[in-house]
């Protein structure tokens, strides 16, 4: 992760809690008691159990929340670009917010973020149309921990939920806080604070990503390493990216030329010594800001694996592709392409792994996921009839997928 990927991409990507966007109409809401229609124009409206039209046939888009609806109008432009002025209704059908609104983001706690059209600023209102939070926020994240993430004549601070400063607008960036912990910067380098605002992490990173599992993927340019809650730097900075999972696990990607190198490195290479040559490298740019030419190949190929906190390399450093699906009874269980399959056979199909590094499954797989809904691993396998869909179970063996 660059620096300018910290500042001007990684901007809050505020996400709807509860969103159900609809496949087909009319589609059923609130316990079947009304549904979303659209017309033969192409506009959507909602009606009741008894086919009476509650929301009129005006809207470009309807997206059902478990509190409400947020409704879409196309705003008139001379050009291309589409903008759209959003509203919301409630569960009960009551027209609360008009559509004076460039984005509105439903809460499971029953109030909005929304961003006000004329004025360009975000705030906070109930499903009652009440404002609890003014519209002076250049930017307002969803909140977790009981804080909000907001920017404020150009800087970031944490508020509550009756707009009281919590941790002051003192910084460059920040993010929400996960686990206790946030990432913010006052200068160039990241760290992470505490709800006080005091940095319980220095800033030290190029970039960071939120605390999960007790774990944190931290950067410096662009190589990955991982700190627990203390800071403490678990491996050298040898990975294009490293994800914490559970068990003390982490999932990685490598740059090719490390394959059968990459355990020794970890335990070999001292990580004072490494992390210091890469921020004297580091503080000799940091003048002209051109950070540029200091990057690797970021094209390069790279396999995937899996560490443990320990350094130990579950399934070897043998695999290409790894995918977390689930943990579940104490252990985790991941969909994993081999590379002696590719080389031996030309099979990229994926096979199920367990959390020992076993591979319990043939590899017969085109693709694995997880279906949160349903609480189950899905596999796609290639017969006769074309490509089916099973149960993957955790013992290896699959089922079909009945009326799917």
């Amino acid at each position: 992760m660059k620096l300018v990927e910290l500042f001007f991409i990684a901007l809050f990507a505020v996400v709807a809690q509860g969103q159900d966007v609809p496949n087909s109409y009319p589609h059923p809401i609130f316990d079947n008691k009304f549904t979303i229609e659209k017309n033969e124009n192409g506009q959507f409206g909602v009606k009741n159990d008894k086919g009476e039209t509650i929301i009129p046939f005006i809207y470009n888009r309807i997206v059902n929340h478990s509190i409400g609806l947020v409704v879409f109008k196309l705003n008139k432009s001379e050009g291309y670009e589409r903008t759209y002025s959003t509203g919301f209704y409630t569960k009960g059908m009551n027209f609360v917010l008009p559509c004076n609104y460039s984005s509105i983001v439903p809460l499971t706690d029953g109030t909005l973020i929304a961003c006000h059209k004329a004025l360009n600023l975000f705030g906070l209102t109930d499903t009652l149309g009440h404002i609890l939070i003014p519209f002076k926020y250049a930017e307002l994240a969803t909140p977790t921990e009981k804080l909000y993430c907001a920017k404020y004549d150009n800087k970031y601070g944490f508020i509550d939920q009756h707009d009281r400063t919590i941790i002051p607008f003192i910084y460059q960036f920040a993010k929400p806080f996960s686990e206790g912990l946030a990432i913010a910067t006052t200068k160039k380098l990241v760290g992470f604070i505490n709800k006080k605002g005091q940095f319980e992490i220095p800033e030290k990173f190029t970039g960071a990503n939120d605390f999960s599992y007790g774990f944190a993927e931290v950067f410096i340019n662009d190589e990955a390493s991982i700190i627990d809650e203390k800071g403490e730097i678990l491996f050298p900075f040898i990975f294009r990216s490293i994800r914490p999972l559970p068990n003390n696990c982490f999932l990685f990607d490598a740059p090719e030329n490390l394959r059968f190198k990459l355990k020794k490195l970890a335990i070999e290479t001292p990580i004072s010594t490494n992390v210091e040559q890469r921020i004297l490298a580091l503080d000799s740019l940091k003048e002209s800001d051109e950070f540029g030419g200091f990057y690797s190949n970021e094209n390069s190929i790279t396999f995937q694996g899996i560490i443990t906190k320990n350094k130990e390399i579950i399934g070897g450093e043998n695999l290409r592709k790894v995918e977390f699906l689930m943990h579940a009874n104490g252990s985790n269980f991941y969909s994993v392409q081999q590379f002696n399959q590719i080389n031996s056979s030309e099979n990229w199909n994926f096979a199920l792994m367990n959390n020992n590094g076993k591979i319990i499954s043939e590899f017969v797989f085109l693709s694995m996921n997880f279906e949160v809904k349903n609480n189950r691993i899905v596999g796609e396998i290639d017969a006769e009839k074309g490509v089916l869909q099973v149960e993957v179970l955790t013992s290896g063996k699959y089922r079909m997928i009945e009326n799917r």
